[in-house]
């Protein structure tokens, strides 16, 4: 223990402890409130053929933005922890650059800050390619431009302000308002398809009424059967 972790120190604010401890309480909702709209979207892209056969890369865009989103929400979890033992404990865990580049959170930050850009590069070169040869994909250029300069404004926000935070002295409530910039970008896919194309909001719609439809006729089912149970014990 004593290798492990140290004594917290006056520098280390104290006093604060319990308001960072919520606001990566804050951080794991965010995250999780972001994960939904790329799971709906996924599941949307997946479930039809058409969109499993055109809409390849974006699918794997949205399992990138899907890992940052889980990213933030295990470094949330993570230091929350580390606060939080700052305030039982009296305690904060003693790590080098080293330990804390093995954390879970930077590895996820690292695959999905990496992948994403990646395949815009080739969601762009695919959609260039296919305007150049046919005017009948206008509108699948028109998405994967619209995606990708949102994308590009929100996520850039981050990375300049981790490129101020190695070089300059930068206000911490900045730094956390990139953060939620970031969970902006990786969960506005499944809007900016719904508000630009009628039929992928058409289609997700119908998905969504299927899968309540389904939910309640299991739920009937569920229920008639537990019904029958207590009356064969009665």
């Amino acid at each position: 223990m004593a290798a492990l972790y140290r004594p917290v120190m006056p520098e280390d604010d104290p006093g604060s402890f319990s308001q960072e401890r919520l606001l990566y309480i804050f951080y794991q909702m965010l995250g999780l409130c972001a994960l939904a709209p790329n799971i709906c979207l996924f599941v949307v892209l997946c479930y039809y053929k058409i969109y499993r056969r055109d809409y390849m890369l974006v699918i794997m865009l949205c399992v990138t933005d899907s890992v940052n989103c889980l990213s933030i929400i295990v470094m949330g979890s993570t230091l929350f922890k580390f606060y939080d033992m700052g305030i039982k404990e009296n305690l904060f865990p003693l790590e080098d650059s080293w330990i804390c580049a093995q954390h879970a959170f930077v590895c996820l930050r690292l695959i999905g800050n990496t992948a994403g850009p990646l395949f815009q590069v080739v969601i762009a070169i695919d959609r260039f390619i296919s305007i150049s040869g046919s005017s009948s994909n206008v509108n699948k250029l028109k998405q994967a431009a619209a995606v990708s300069f949102v994308s590009f404004i929100l996520i850039s926000i981050p990375n300049i302000s981790a490129i101020l935070e190695a070089n300059l002295h930068v206000n911490r409530v900045f730094l956390h308002l990139t953060v939620l910039a970031g969970l902006l970008a990786y969960s506005l896919d499944l809007f900016i398809y719904m508000a630009i194309s009628q039929e992928f909001r058409e289609r997700v719609v119908n998905l969504l009424l299927c899968g309540i439809k389904s939910y309640k006729i299991w739920s009937k089912s569920t229920q008639s059967r537990a019904n029958r149970s207590q009356t064969a014990f009665k």
